[in-house]
């Protein structure tokens, strides 16, 4: 699936060029379970690059068509797209909501991958509305999972969302273990776009460390990598964090270019959500 590899590696563009060429060819078909996978994958695209509505449009296509046929693992990785992307837009109740009816689904159908995705999602939204204690039991299980499974992918983001929460809770040694291990790991399986979230994520815990030369290093690192790939939610927050380290260091002018050209990207985004 050369849309997926496109967008592993954070070349979105590529990618939704070929997540649409297959929704064509599958629609062609009559396939409903690949039409399905279809709209899932254009709805990931959208997500990554900040598209949120365009993202829960093709979600919800996805849902609906699932629960159609009875695709019940379908199902439940639509839920967790769906939560996920609720849960970057601000809904958090709603993206809890979903992510529930998503763990009960896949406790019910044995799915340990699944799980391992709701519960790492679950440990995000949580940690984002200030229910720590919850988040690191949900990341530290979905790590568990993830592990065991030998599934790269979702290890190096829960490593990231562990990384975040044990750095809200003052656990600084412990977020830094994390926010270590969120790169490496991306970077032995080549994920640029989760190298490039990981280095802001290191960056954050850096600078709560006081290593302001290291913190740095790791936000200009992020910058150029999610500037690459274009994943520019991300790419905001990166600039946030460098703008932060800048006026520690008590250079407020490029602090403050830093803060405009990541509210630029956020006026952006919420301009081009609000055309679709």
């Amino acid at each position: 699936d050369m849309g997926r590899v496109h967008w592993l590696r954070g070349a979105y563009g590529q990618a939704l060029d070929f997540h649409r060429q297959a929704l064509t060819i599958r629609r062609a078909i009559g396939d409903r379970r690949s039409i399905a996978l279809s709209f899932a994958n254009i709805g990931r695209v959208h997500h990554d690059t900040g598209n949120f509505k365009a993202a829960i449009t093709q979600f919800r296509e996805a849902l609906d068509l699932r629960r159609d046929i009875g695709d019940l693992v379908g199902v439940v990785q639509s839920l967790c797209d769906l939560g996920g992307v609720h849960a970057e837009d601000g809904n958090h109740e709603t993206a809890l909501e979903l992510l529930s009816e998503a763990r009960g689904m896949a406790q019910d159908i044995g799915d340990k991958l699944a799980l391992a995705d709701v519960l790492s999602r679950s440990g995000e939204v949580k940690t984002a509305i200030g229910r720590y204690e919850e988040a690191v039991k949900d990341l530290s299980d979905a790590k568990l999972l993830a592990s065991g499974l030998g599934d790269r992918v979702m290890l190096a983001v829960t490593h990231q969302r562990l990384a975040q929460v044990q750095l809200q809770l003052g656990n600084l040694e412990a977020a830094d273990v994390e926010a270590h291990a969120a790169v490496a790991v991306s970077e032995a399986v080549g994920l640029r776009a989760h190298i490039g979230s990981g280095y802001r994520v290191k960056g954050e815990v850096a600078a709560a460390l006081g290593n302001v030369q290291g913190a740095d290093e790791d936000f200009r690192r992020a910058i150029d990598i999610l500037a690459a790939v274009k994943n520019e939610v991300e790419l905001a927050r990166a600039y946030q964090g460098l703008a932060n380290i800048k006026e520690r260091a008590g250079a407020t002018m490029d602090a403050q270019k830093l803060r405009g050209r990541a509210t630029d990207i956020f006026k952006r985004l919420r301009g081009a959500a609000a055309t679709e």
